[in-house]
């Protein structure tokens, strides 16, 4: 992507016209076509927002990140927290809960695999194991103050951290790797 075109594309995500305040939709309230129940015109694909919010990163956009992180975070406990393949599209403000697509398969391989890179957008993490490195850049959404993870297999050795309150606490690392914390960008 062109730089200077990322914080339009960013601010845009997070719009009314795009975020609902369950998540991002597959498409705009304003485009021709658009319906919230639509299996690819409107409605939330959880696997879809996750790999926004790892872009979104990436290019440095917390707060956008954050957002719809906690959004669904927020989402994920109404269907105890195994999100769904997708969901309605409609506005937060429409219903106090997100609404579920009739046909949504649950659990679904895709949406399934999206809480590793949830944490992982979480974390920060970026393993480097040919290098023998490990960054980490922590950032949890509002409200939450701890993460903790135990025994992911990291190269033939197992690592256990807790994020408390911004702080990383190692409680098991693989040897020869190095830990690398950066700041929140």
């Amino acid at each position: 992507m062109e730089e200077d075109k990322a914080p339009l594309l960013a601010a845009t995500l997070v719009s009314e016209e795009l975020f609902s305040g369950w998540g991002v939709r597959t498409l705009g309230l304003s485009c021709r076509g658009y319906n919230p129940v639509s299996y690819h015109n409107g409605s939330i694909w959880p696997h879809d927002n996750i790999l926004t919010v790892w872009g979104l990163r990436k290019y440095g956009f917390m707060d956008e990140a954050q957002k719809i992180l906690a959004a669904l975070l927020d989402a994920s406990s109404f269907f105890d927290y195994r999100l769904p393949e997708l969901f309605v599209g409609m506005e937060r403000q429409e219903h106090n809960f997100p609404v579920k697509y009739p046909t949504s398969c649950s659990p679904q391989a895709w949406a399934a695999g999206a809480t590793l890179l949830f944490i992982r957008s979480l974390l920060g993490l970026e393993p480097n194991l040919p290098q023998g490195k490990l960054i980490l850049a922590p950032v949890l959404p509002s409200g939450i103050t701890s993460l903790r993870l135990e025994g992911v297999p990291m190269g033939s050795s197992r690592l256990s951290l807790e994020v408390r309150d911004g702080k990383v606490k190692l409680l098991k690392a693989p040897p020869r790797l190095e830990i690398v914390l950066e700041e929140k960008s």
